[in-house]
């Protein structure tokens, strides 16, 4: 949690307007759900204020897909397209899409 905290913090500490920054934490299936959950509840209570979105996404490795990273992340991406662009109708291409690791601490 202190890792993933770091990065939270990270983002929440951005001079970039935090309303318009939309974490998504990419979970992976093979993590035991209630590990997952938990993460997700404290990050939530932490820095669901700070943020006007933050989504969870649990990704299970499908046929054909190879474990790791890139699967997860993509999962994550069409996810958020489906779930929360397009519903919104809002317009994919005012979106700056970043992908980092959970232990990744950005730049104000």
């Amino acid at each position: 949690m202190h890792i993933l905290e770091r990065t939270f913090d990270s983002l929440a500490s951005q001079e970039f307007p935090t309303g318009q920054i939309i974490p998504v934490l990419a979970m992976e299936g093979k993590e035991p759900r209630e590990e997952r959950n938990a993460k997700w509840e404290v990050l939530k209570a932490k820095y669901g204020k700070t943020f006007d979105h933050m989504f969870m996404t649990v990704h299970e490795l499908q046929t054909g897909e190879v474990t790791g990273k890139a699967s997860n992340e993509r999962f994550a991406a069409i996810w958020v397209k489906e779930n929360y662009i397009d519903p919104s109708k809002q317009d994919i291409g005012y979106f700056t899409i970043t992908s980092c690791d959970a232990d990744h601490k950005f730049h104000p």
